[in-house]
């Protein structure tokens, strides 16, 4: 199994070798802002908020990304723990469907951490800090050629509690 997630995550630095196009310029692409919902490991729902740059090199791209979440708490639910702050580096895909309609892929490595519940009849939130394997999809509508809007699946695996994330994007173009 091991050896299936390596081949996953390496496949597509190999590819950065290849030059499909004689514009090789690194250049800022987009910043997008992302609203949704998700789940904890099973445990609860979160409402998240996230931001994100994106840069391109010929058809690579590579995104800095923030989410930052919460529990989705109702009027009988006042559990102030389970947040969750992540930081990531991606790198990915974007491909063309029809002309109205694109896919994007991503896999990157980040920093993650989350707000567990209190231990020994302690008040605080115990902090804990990890390394965190993203995994996004993004299907995406372009309404103007510097606005496009999409829905986003996110994924990060790590040490501590595996997170999924979803919800709507909106990509401004430059």
């Amino acid at each position: 199994m091991k050896k299936y997630i390596v081949i996953f995550f390496l496949f597509p630095f190999c590819l950065l070798g290849q030059n499909e196009s004689n514009d090789s310029k690194f250049k800022f692409q987009h910043l997008s802002l992302f609203v949704g919902g998700g789940t904890v490991e099973d445990s609860f729902n979160t409402r998240n908020f996230g931001l994100e740059a994106g840069f391109g090199l010929n058809k690579h791209l590579f995104k800095a990304s923030m989410i930052n979440a919460g529990p989705a708490v109702t009027f009988w639910d006042t559990e102030p723990y389970g947040n969750f702050f992540q930081v990531n580096l991606l790198y990915g895909r974007e491909f063309t469907i029809q002309s109205w309609l694109l896919v994007d892929a991503h896999v990157g490595l980040g920093y993650f951490s989350f707000d567990a519940q209190p231990t020994n009849g302690s008040r605080f939130a115990v902090t804990e800090d990890t390394v965190g394997f993203p995994l996004e999809g993004t299907l995406k509508v372009p309404l103007w050629k510097w606005l496009r809007l999409g829905f986003r699946v996110h994924h990060n695996f790590n040490s501590i509690r595996n997170v999924n994330s979803f919800g709507g994007l909106l990509e401004f173009r430059f």
